[in-house]
């Protein structure tokens, strides 16, 4: 008899070119973060990670993916957001 969990753990759903635009299009933006300096742009720079986080969701089919693109693209997301707020405040 199978377990459900265990399968529930096994899924993996292949990269396609959205995804790996998705990711780098993220990466791209986190590096930007770092080199802006104004505070409109890092505001900017923090919803436009939120709108990536939102993105994340709709782009990746399950967060039970073991596809490691899914982990890295949501750990990229969470830091942008992350990074670009805790800038402002230093930067402010």
């Amino acid at each position: 008899m199978l377990n459900a969990t265990k399968l529930e753990a096994t899924k993996y759903y292949p990269s396609n070119p959205l995804k790996r635009f998705s990711f780098i299009a993220k990466s791209v933006l986190l590096v930007t973060s770092i080199f802006v300096y104004n505070e409109t742009g890092l505001g900017l720079l923090a919803i436009a990670g939120m709108v990536s986080l939102n993105a994340h969701f709709m782009t990746f089919e399950d967060t039970a993916d073991r596809n490691p693109l899914n982990l890295v693209d949501l750990v990229v997301s969470v830091l942008l957001i992350i990074l670009t707020t805790i800038l402002m405040i230093i930067r402010s």
